[in-house]
């Protein structure tokens, strides 16, 4: 198998489409959201979501084998340059890539609200170092958290700000 037969069963360019829809989406709900996080969700929904079409399209076209035969005897598989066990582990290669990411994107973003649960612990837990815990309930509470109007600047002013999940 060429490295050229693995990126045309993908179908790149339908997995580029939908990718391009997740980044949209991403610009239209992020609205309180620092610069950095918001190039790291698009750089990983982007990635997750190309590589598990992608998935998608190496699966469909194992699974209609039969009717590529006929109907598009110039796909990898029909026309011999990529055989179906190939197929097969670059399918489970491409989804798992793309659970992967999608699992990291997923931890960076609870980081903050894990610092928080923590931090909320350490105060109860050691009040006399509360100096310590408030600091760390600050720093998670005004880093891209995701409930923005709990942020200390905002809960004081009482703005409402929207909430960019």
């Amino acid at each position: 198998m060429k490295f050229k037969d693995a990126i045309e069963i993908a179908r790149p360019i339908n997995c580029l489409m939908g990718a391009i829809s997740v980044i949209i989406g991403l610009l239209n709900t992020r609205l309180d959201v620092s610069f950095e996080r918001l190039a790291i969700n698009i750089l990983l929904g982007f990635l997750t979501y190309f590589l598990i079409a992608a998935s998608g399209m190496v699966i469909n076209d194992v699974y209609d084998i039969e009717i590529d035969k006929i109907n598009r005897p110039e796909r990898p598989i029909p026309r011999g340059s990529i055989t179906l066990m190939q197929a097969k582990i670059l399918f489970i290669m491409y989804f798992c890539c793309g659970l992967f990411l999608s699992a990291l994107n997923t931890i960076i973003f609870n980081l903050n609200i894990l610092n928080f649960v923590l931090a909320s612990i350490f105060r109860k837990l050691f009040p006399f170092r509360s100096n310590i815990s408030i600091l760390l309930i600050y720093e998670s509470l005004s880093k891209d958290f995701p409930f923005p109007s709990l942020r200390p600047q905002n809960i004081s002013s009482g703005r409402q700000v929207p909430c960019p999940l």
